[in-house]
């Protein structure tokens, strides 16, 4: 089935009714250097890594006085390498119906993330049966909420239609860019995904908004992994179409 450009907008709306966002889907950053990620709500549960004051994190979940994060991007975890298909650029496709995220390259590692079949990931490395990814987007950890602060919208503004309107126009003159844009949508930040997502809709598509829409869907808190998603795939599918020889 063909997606065209209506029914793509339709399919956000509807997934923005059907799948809101918690309120603590919010982005934080560490109170201080250092602080300690645990597996587990409590204080006492084994630390999986650090984040440094200049990390922002996801907040999707509450629990206690603890906060559920989505692990940063430039930390590490492994996953069973029988399970994955890959190809010559260290590319992944989940196999199996689901795939345990693991802290460390051996089935006593602690699970702290799932693959869905079908998922696709960048390999990092590879030990004897295992590969290494980047934990995020698929990836959990806890920190104690006294140790983590909320993002500014200060910290978090931008100018968007500068810098889409900057980078969409880099894109379209050098296309060998697209595909970096498209592994920045799966930034660890929102505003990031949504900034990109509206650089490539930009680029691949000739109808595309006027004003930057998921920037927007961001700043009213509409926007979520789903979405993302979403919007990632029909894009992916619309370049490859276009380039299709």
């Amino acid at each position: 089935m063909h997606l065209t450009k209506t029914s793509l907008l339709a399919l956000v709306l509807i997934a923005c009714l059907v799948f809101p966002l918690t309120a603590s889907d919010k982005t934080y950053k560490a109170a201080k250097q250092r602080v300690n990620i645990r597996l587990d709500s409590t204080s006492f549960s084994e630390s999986i890594g650090t984040l440094s004051s200049q990390d922002k994190v996801r907040v999707i979940d509450e629990k206690y006085n603890w906060y559920k994060i989505k692990l940063p991007a430039r930390l590490s975890c492994w996953i069973w390498s029988e399970f994955i298909k890959t190809d010559e650029k260290n590319r992944g496709k989940v196999k199996a119906n689901s795939l345990n995220i693991r802290n460390q390259p051996s089935l006593d590692g602690k699970i702290i993330g799932l693959l869905d079949k079908d998922d696709k990931i960048k390999i990092k490395s590879k030990k004897k049966d295992w590969f290494e990814i980047s934990c995020y987007p698929h990836a959990y950890g806890w920190v104690h909420s006294k140790l983590l602060k909320k993002v500014t919208q200060r910290e978090e503004k931008v100018n968007p239609y500068k810098k889409i309107a900057e980078l969409s126009q880099k894109g379209k003159n050098n296309p060998e860019l697209i595909s970096h844009f498209f592994v920045k949508v799966r930034s660890n930040s929102l505003e990031n995904s949504a900034l990109y997502l509206d650089v490539l809709e930009n680029i691949i598509l000739k109808n595309s908004a006027k004003m930057p829409f998921y920037h927007l869907l961001a700043e009213k808190n509409k926007l979520s992994d789903k979405i993302i998603q979403k919007a990632y795939n029909f894009l992916q599918k619309s370049y490859n179409q276009k380039t299709e020889p």
